[in-house]
């Protein structure tokens, strides 16, 4: 009877948790914006070269082990990033160099989606490294989560290491 009167508690504690995660995060939005960016020294050509040469990004990005190419679609190239959050198959949609470049996930699969816009901006001799993710988080849980760890994290993760790729901090200066 003791053990019951223990576990009990713990029981509706744990399940009112689950509910709670689920009923906020169905109320939020299933998609969202999130922009971060931030200024390196060195000059655009540099920081297109990095974040475009796909097969050389598991050099400077921790989170991807290995890059593996797919076939194409619709002239498009796609890519997968073997990582230690899983795989994520990415579509390039458009690429203006130095200055522009749009990937989406394309994997409908997952529980999220979306797609990131990568700016360069030239700021006297400097680079504005501008990445803006328009995402589609399809799980309730997946939402309740990411509102709480931030939905700029990813972004602000990839603008990290892209700085250390290319030698130096980085200033991160919001949007």
């Amino acid at each position: 009877m003791k053990l019951f009167l223990i576990i009990l508690p713990l029981a509706v504690g744990f399940i009112a948790m689950v509910a709670t995660v689920l009923v906020v995060g169905r109320m939020m939005p299933r998609e969202h914006t999130a922009t971060a960016s931030i200024l390196v020294s060195k000059p655009a050509a540099a920081v297109w070269k990095l974040i475009t040469d796909f097969d050389g990004q598991p050099a400077w990005r921790k989170d991807v082990k290995r890059i593996e190419r797919l076939a194409d679609r619709d002239g498009h190239r796609v890519h997968k990033e073997v990582g230690s959050g899983g795989d994520l198959t990415l579509e390039v949609e458009a690429m203006d160099p130095p200055r522009r470049m749009v990937t989406r996930i394309a994997d409908d699969s997952l529980p999220f989606g979306g797609s990131w816009t990568y700016e360069l901006i030239d700021e006297g001799g400097k680079t504005r490294l501008r990445i803006t993710e328009q995402g589609v988080v399809k799980s309730a849980a997946f939402r309740y989560v990411g509102r709480i760890l931030g939905q700029d994290m990813t972004i602000r993760n990839y603008l990290k290491a892209a700085a250390a790729g290319l030698g130096e901090a980085g200033v991160e200066v919001g949007a």
